[in-house]
């Protein structure tokens, strides 16, 4: 029963959108949304922010919003990887701009005139996960290493993600 609206600027993935989802999908950009102002009550940024003016994009979405705004976008890296020199894969898109911190994010609500109602890391990927996908080879020595890893190292998260909910204030 839901109206759902589907905007990207590259034509590829809006003709796949329309052969394959129910909804109206059009081309455009997030930083000009051409949509009316109130036009929905909830408008979804899913890894949308890193790849433009993430400011002028999340006003766009409070313009055309009457409620509330849904975002994910991708975290920094741990330090601890970044110092192994382990990155996540997302990383490696060229079309990021860049990644985000909590203090960062946070400031960026802020300045979009935007209400933080909630923060949360998502997409976690284990440390016996990522330093297993360092080795190439047969399964056996990758689960010989995974099993180091594990004996070596407690359990440890390092999530990829942050998801948000914002609301006008």
């Amino acid at each position: 029963g839901y109206k759902v609206w589907g905007l990207d600027f590259v034509e590829k993935f809006i003709a796949n959108a329309k052969k394959n989802k129910k909804g109206n999908f059009i081309k455009g950009r997030a930083e000009k949304l051409p949509f009316e102002d109130n036009s929905f009550d909830t408008v979804f940024l899913f890894d949308i922010l890193e790849h433009g003016d993430d400011k002028k994009i999340l006003q766009q979405a409070k313009r055309v919003t009457c409620k509330r705004i849904i975002v994910i976008v991708p975290r920094m890296v741990d330090k601890e990887l970044e110092q192994s020199g382990v990155i996540f894969r997302h990383y490696l898109d060229k079309s990021h701009l860049r990644e985000y911190s909590e203090d960062g994010l946070k400031n960026l609500v802020k300045e979009a005139g935007l209400k933080l109602v909630y923060m949360q890391k998502v997409h976690p990927l284990y440390n016996e996960t990522v330093f297993t996908a360092l080795f190439s080879g047969n399964v056996l020595l990758k689960k010989i290493v995974r099993k180091l890893v594990l004996w070596l190292l407690p359990k440890k998260k390092y999530y990829t993600e942050y998801f948000l909910v914002l609301d006008k204030q």
